[in-house]
C-alpha cells in the first residue's frame, strides 16, 4: 500500500515537472518536502514497514537520459489508471475491514460466552475439589479432579481466547477432519468431561458416606463394652493409617518440590538464552537503525539529485520539438552526468534495499525465536513461576487443608486415645477402690458375724431371762395362791415392767451399737482409699515435677537451636540479597568491602534485635506458665500435706471412736449405765456427722486437686505444642537452609544499610494485624486465609454480623484458627 502511494507521488511530480519547468518547480519541491516530512513523521518503525513491502513496480529515471521518448501524457494517463485502482483497492479494502469488524464482535461474543461457560465450569470443578477436601476424600478424590480440570489448562490464559477453551475440551483429539468429525469429538469431550465431574462427585459422596461409617463404627465401638486394650488397638491402627496417610502427603510435597527445583533450573536457563537472544537483538535493531541512517542518507542524496536534475530539467526537456531543437549541448552533457548520478544512487539504493530486506528477513526471524522462548518462559512462569505462586497454586493448598486435616484428625485421635487412657486409669483406679471396698466389705462381714454372735449370745441371755421370769411368774402364782396377797403382787409387777423396759432398751442400744459399728467399718474403708488416692496423686506430682524440668531443659535446647536457626537463615538471606542484586557502584573493591562490612554489622544488630524482640514474648511466656506451674505444684503439695494432716486427725478421731465403742460395749451389761451410754452414743452420732463432714470435705478438696491436675495436664500439654510448633520451625528453617544451600555461592553485589532497614520495615509491616496496625498476626480465617491478629478477630465475633474486615467475607466461630508464624 505505502509502495503504490509513493509511486503514484513520484508519478504525479513527473508529468507536473515536465509540463512547468519553471512555474512549477516550487510547487513540486513542497510536495517533496512534504513527503519527506511525512516520512520523517513515520520514522524508522515506518521505513521499516516500507522496506518490508518491496515496491510492485519501481519508477525509471532513464528519462533524464531519453529525454526524446518520454511522453508526459502516457505518464499523465498511467498515473490516472493507478490512482482510479489504487481507489477501487482501499473500497475493497474498506469492505473488507466492516466484514472484519462484524466478524470480530460476534467471535468476541462468541468468547465472551465460551469464557463464561469455561469459567463456571471451573468455578464448579473448584468447589467440588473442597468439598472433596472438606469431606477428607483423600488422594482418589484428588486424583479424580486433577483428571477432570488438568493444572495447566487452570490457568493458561496466553493462547489466543477463542480456541482456549474448546483446546480443553479437544485435549484427548487435537486432529478435525470435518464438521461431522469435530462435532462428534466435541460432544465426546463435553460428555467426558462431564463424566468427569460427575466422578469427582461420586468420590465426595463415597468419602462422605465412608466417613459416616467410619464415625458410626468409632461410635459404637465406644458404646460397646469394649475393653481398654481392644479400644486402645483400635485407636492405633487408626493413628497408625493417618500417619500412614500424612507421611504419604509428605513423600508428595517433597516430589512437588523436586519438581520446582527442576522447573526453576529450567527457567533460569530459559531466561539466561531469552537474556542471550534479546542481546542479539539489540544488536541487530543497532545494525539495522545504522543500515536505515545509511538508506535515509541516500534517499536524500537520491532526493537532491532528482531535484538538480529536476532543475536543469527545462533545458533539457523542451515542451515542443522546436524547443528541443535549440537546447545546447552543455546542457545535455549536464543531465547526461545528474543521469549518471542517478543510476548510481538508484543502484546504491537497490542494495541498501536488499541488504535492509535481508536484515529484515533476520529480525523476523529472531522475533520469532523470541518469541517462541517468551512463549515457552510464560509456560514455565504459569508452570512455576515461584516458591509463593507455588504455596498459593491449588493442588499445593489442596495437600496442605489435607496435611492441617490429617493432622487435626491425629491430633484428635490422640486426644480420644489419652481420654481413653485416662478412663482406663479411672476404670483401674475403681477397681481399687472397688477392692478396697471388698476388703471393707468383708471386714463389715467379718464384724457383722461378730455382732451376729453377740446377738446370740444376747438372745440366749434373752431367752435364760425369759426362762427366770417364766419361773418368777411361777413362783409369783405360787406365791399368790399361798398368800394370797396384793401388794407383793403389784410389786411383782412393777417389777416385771420395770425388766421388760430394761429388756427394749438394751435391745435397742443394741441395734444402735450395730449401725454404729458399720458407719465405723465404712468410714475406715473411705479413709484407706483415700489414703491411696492422696500416695497416687503425690506420685503423679512428682512425675509431672520431673516432666515439667525436663520439658525446661528441652525447651531451652530448642531455643538455642532455633536462635541459631534464624541467625543462620538472616545471614543467608542476607547473602542472598546481596547475591541477587547488581551492583552499580564504581568505588573501589576496598571501598565495598568496607561498606559490606559496615552492612553485615548493621545486619546483625538488626537481627539481633529482632531475634531478642521475636523470642522476647516466647521466652516470657514459657517462664510465666512455668512458674504458674511451680506456683501450682507448690500449692497442691501444701494442699496435700492439709489433707494428710485432716486425715491423720480423721484416723484419730475413728481410734477414739472405736475405743469408745469398745467402752460401749463394756458398757452393755451394766444396767446401771444405761444413760451414759446413750450419751456417749450422741457424742459418737455427733462425731460421725462430723466425720462425715470431714470426709465431704476431703472430696472436695480432692475433686478441686483433680481439677488442677487437669489444668496443670492442660499447660503441659500447651508446653508440648509449643515444643512441636518450635520443632516445626525447626524443620522448616533447615528445610529452608537446605534449598538456600545451593544458592549461596551465585550473584554478587551488596545492599546498603537504608535498602535493608527499608525492607526490615517491610517485613515488620506485612506480620503486623492490617486492623490495628499494632499487635502480630496471631489468626486466620479458613474461609478466605486473612491473618489478623486474636483481639480484632475476637471483637469482631462479638458483634451479630461477623464478617472479615479485609474481603468482608462472612465467618462463624468455628472458621477461625490459630497460626503460629
Amino acid at each position: 500500500m505505502r509502495s503504490c502511494d509513493n509511486l503514484v507521488d513520484l508519478d504525479i511530480v513527473k508529468p507536473a515537472a515536465l509540463k512547468s519547468p519553471a512555474g512549477n518547480a516550487p510547487c513540486r519541491k513542497k510536495g517533496e518536502m512534504g513527503s519527506n516530512d511525512e516520512s520523517e513523521r513515520k520514522k524508522r518503525p515506518s521505513a521499516a514497514g516500507s522496506l518490508m513491502s518491496p515496491p510492485a513496480k519501481r519508477p525509471s529515471l532513464s528519462y533524464l537520459g531519453d529525454e526524446k521518448k518520454i511522453d508526459p501524457s502516457v505518464l499523465q494517463f498511467q498515473n490516472q489508471k493507478l490512482s482510479q485502482q489504487l481507489e477501487v483497492q482501499k473500497e475493497r479494502i474498506h469492505e473488507l475491514e466492516t466484514r472484519f469488524e462484524d466478524l470480530k464482535a460476534r467471535q468476541s461474543d462468541y468468547d465472551d460466552t465460551l469464557m463464561t461457560v469455561n469459567s463456571a465450569w471451573n468455578q464448579l470443578v473448584d468447589d467440588l475439589e473442597l468439598l472433596a477436601v472438606k469431606a477428607n476424600a483423600g488422594l482418589n478424590g484428588l486424583q479424580q479432579s486433577s483428571n477432570a480440570t488438568p493444572p495447566e489448562d487452570r490457568g493458561d490464559s496466553d493462547g489466543p481466547s477463542e480456541s482456549i477453551f474448546l483446546r480443553k475440551l479437544l485435549q484427548a483429539s487435537p486432529k478435525v477432519e470435518d464438521d461431522g468429525n469435530a462435532r462428534k469429538k466435541l460432544h465426546s469431550a463435553l460428555q467426558a468431561r462431564s463424566s468427569q465431574t460427575y466422578k469427582v462427585l461420586k468420590c465426595i459422596v463415597q468419602a462422605v458416606d465412608q466417613q459416616r461409617l467410619r464415625n458410626e463404627e468409632l461410635a459404637s465401638s465406644l458404646k460397646s463394652n469394649l475393653s481398654s486394650d481392644e479400644a486402645a488397638e483400635l485407636l492405633r491402627t487408626t493413628h497408625e493409617d493417618f500417619r500412614s496417610e500424612v507421611s504419604h502427603m509428605r513423600a508428595k510435597m517433597d516430589e512437588m518440590h523436586l519438581q520446582h527445583r527442576s522447573l526453576s533450573l529450567e527457567l533460569s536457563e530459559v531466561r539466561d538464552l531469552n537474556a542471550k537472544n534479546q542481546a542479539e537483538v539489540r544488536r541487530v535493531s543497532d545494525h539495522l537503525e545504522d543500515t536505515l541512517m545509511q538508506l535515509e542518507s541516500t534517499r536524500r542524496k537520491l532526493v537532491a539529485a532528482k531535484q538538480s536534475a529536476s532543475a536543469s530539467g527545462p533545458s533539457a526537456f523542451p515542451a515542443s520539438p522546436s524547443l528541443v531543437k535549440s537546447e545546447s549541448r552543455d546542457g545535455m552533457q549536464e543531465s547526461r552526468s545528474a543521469s549518471g548520478e542517478a543510476r548510481d544512487l538508484e543502484a546504491a539504493l537497490e542494495e541498501a534495499k536488499k541488504l535492509s530486506a535481508l536484515r529484515l528477513k533476520e529480525i523476523e526471524d529472531k522475533q520469532q525465536t523470541i518469541l517462541e522462548m517468551s512463549q515457552k518462559l510464560r509456560e514455565y512462569q504459569s508452570v512455576s513461576e515461584d516458591e509463593q505462586r507455588i504455596k498459593s497454586s491449588r493442588p499445593y493448598s489442596i495437600l496442605a487443608e489435607q496435611l492441617i486435616g490429617a493432622r487435626a484428625e491425629a491430633e484428635r485421635n490422640r486426644l480420644v486415645l489419652e481420654q481413653l487412657q485416662r478412663e482406663r486409669d479411672m476404670s483401674s483406679i475403681r477397681e481399687k477402690d472397688m477392692a478396697f471396698r471388698a476388703e471393707a466389705g468383708d471386714a463389715a462381714r467379718r464384724a457383722c458375724q461378730l455382732a451376729e454372735a453377740r446377738v446370740d449370745d444376747l438372745e440366749k441371755r434373752l431367752e435364760q431371762a425369759s426362762r427366770e421370769r417364766d419361773v418368777l411368774q411361777q413362783r409369783l402364782e405360787e406365791a399368790h395362791s399361798s398368800l394370797g396377797r396384793k401388794e407383793t403382787v403389784s410389786e411383782l409387777k412393777v417389777m416385771i415392767g420395770t425388766l421388760h423396759k430394761e429388756l427394749s432398751m438394751m435391745q435397742a442400744q443394741l441395734t444402735k451399737q450395730k449401725d454404729a459399728a458399720t458407719q465405723v467399718i465404712t468410714l475406715r474403708a473411705e479413709s484407706e482409699s483415700l489414703k491411696s488416692i492422696l500416695t497416687r496423686k503425690a506420685k503423679e506430682i512428682e512425675q509431672l515435677g520431673k516432666r515439667i524440668a525436663s520439658q525446661a531443659s528441652e525447651h531451652k535446647a530448642l531455643k538455642a537451636d532455633v536462635a541459631h536457626l534464624k541467625s543462620s537463615e538472616c545471614e543467608l538471606q542476607m547473602f542472598m540479597d546481596m547475591f541477587e542484586r547488581e551492583s552499580t557502584d564504581s568505588r573501589d573493591v576496598k571501598e565495598v568491602k568496607a561498606a559490606e562490612v559496615r552492612a553485615l554489622s548493621q545486619v546483625q544488630q538488626l537481627r539481633a534485635e529482632l531475634d531478642e524482640h521475636g523470642l522476647a514474648l516466647r521466652v516470657k511466656a514459657a517462664n510465666e506458665a512455668e512458674a504458674a506451674c511451680q506456683q501450682r505444684l507448690v500449692a497442691a503439695e501444701a494442699e496435700i500435706s492439709q489433707l494428710r494432716q485432716q486425715l491423720d486427725e480423721a484416723e484419730k478421731r475413728i481410734v477414739e471412736l472405736q475405743e469408745t465403742v469398745k467402752a460401749m460395749e463394756d458398757a452393755r451389761g451394766m444396767a446401771g449405765s444405761v444413760e451414759a451410754g446413750k450419751r456417749k452414743q450422741a457424742e459418737m452420732e455427733r462425731e460421725t456427722a462430723a466425720a462425715r463432714e470431714a470426709m465431704e470435705g476431703l472430696q472436695k478438696d480432692l475433686a478441686a486437686r483433680n481439677t488442677q491436675m487437669v489444668e496443670v495436664e492442660e499447660k503441659l500439654e500447651g508446653e508440648r505444642n509449643k515444643r512441636r510448633r518450635v520443632e516445626e520451625e525447626r524443620d522448616a528453617l533447615s528445610a529452608r537452609l537446605a534449598r538456600l544451600g545451593p544458592e549461596r555461592g551465585g550473584g554478587s553485589g551488596g545492599a546498603t544499610v537504608e535498602q535493608l532497614q527499608e525492607e526490615l520495615r517491610q517485613y515488620k509491616s506485612i506480620m503486623k494485624c492490617s486492623v490495628c496496625h499494632d499487635r502480630q498476626k496471631e489468626v486466620v480465617i479458613t474461609k478466605c486465609f486473612h491473618l489478623f491478629c486474636s483481639p480484632c478477630i475476637q471483637k469482631n465475633l462479638e458483634l451479630r454480623h461477623r464478617k472479615c474486615p479485609g474481603c468482608g467475607v462472612p465467618f462463624g466461630q468455628n472458621d477461625v484458627r490459630n497460626v503460629y508464624i
